[in-house]
């Protein structure tokens, strides 16, 4: 476009965005930018195969076993289905002001397991037709639109101070200091009632003792009274 350009080496990286161009020699050359959308796929199958990680661990923490009747560490609880559902409500509401406004139309759907597939050919398809509606499915300068942006928010809000994933866990280091505290108390009392056994056990053997001197003396005593007895016979 005839516009000149200077720079202080030969790697020219502010003449057109994203491009570095690398001076050889002086002249004239056409030059063609052509958009790599196997980066973009390949960050997008990476978005997917976290989100299925992600699903997956959830579904392992929660599982129930009804041949044994046994569940997970996190079967039944609440805060882990606020989670995925919250997770689940983001991806699922299209969005606005963009000429693309769900998932599904480049190719990221759900599965009936709650994961998600990612069908690459439907994906290179929307780049080549439309890559500005791609990146505004994920993103907007508002920072606001695009599930990239609310999937973000959505984090932040889980782990604020007063989030869910942050309410949940102070509750949990709650009840394990709690019942700490009651095994401390337990103990002491465990304690005192063993060593007031103790101690009687110390009294009974001494009474034992006692007593068995007694018997002895006892028997001494009745046994020279009968001799005596005999003698006079």
């Amino acid at each position: 476009n005839n516009i000149a350009i200077q720079s202080k080496s030969n790697a020219v990286t502010d003449a057109v965005p994203g491009v570095t161009l690398n001076l050889n020699q002086t002249g004239t050359s056409n030059v063609a930018v052509q958009r790599d959308n196997s980066s973009i796929v390949t960050g997008l199958q990476a978005f997917v195969a976290a989100y299925n990680n992600l699903q997956n661990t959830a579904a392992s923490l929660s599982a129930y076993d009804p041949s044994t009747k046994t569940g997970s560490p996190l079967t039944g609880d609440s805060t882990l289905s606020i989670i995925q559902s919250q997770m689940r409500s983001v991806m699922n509401t299209p969005q606005t002001g963009n000429a693309l406004t769900t998932l599904s139309q480049i190719g990221i759907s759900f599965q009936n397991d709650g994961t998600l597939a990612l069908d690459t050919t439907k994906l290179t398809s929307a780049l080549n037709n439309n890559p500005g509606a791609v990146a505004g499915l994920f993103g907007n300068a508002n920072g606001v639109s695009g599930y990239g942006n609310q999937i973000s928010t959505l984090v932040k809000n889980l782990t604020s101070s007063n989030g869910a994933l942050t309410t949940a866990t102070a509750g949990i280091n709650n009840t394990l200091k709690d019942l700490s505290n009651q095994y401390d108390e337990t103990q002491t009392r465990i304690d005192a009632v063993i060593a007031n056994y103790k101690t009687q056990f110390t009294q009974l053997d001494v009474i034992m003792s006692q007593m068995q001197n007694t018997s002895s003396y006892l028997t001494q005593q009745f046994s020279a009274m009968n001799g005596t007895s005999s003698s006079k016979k």
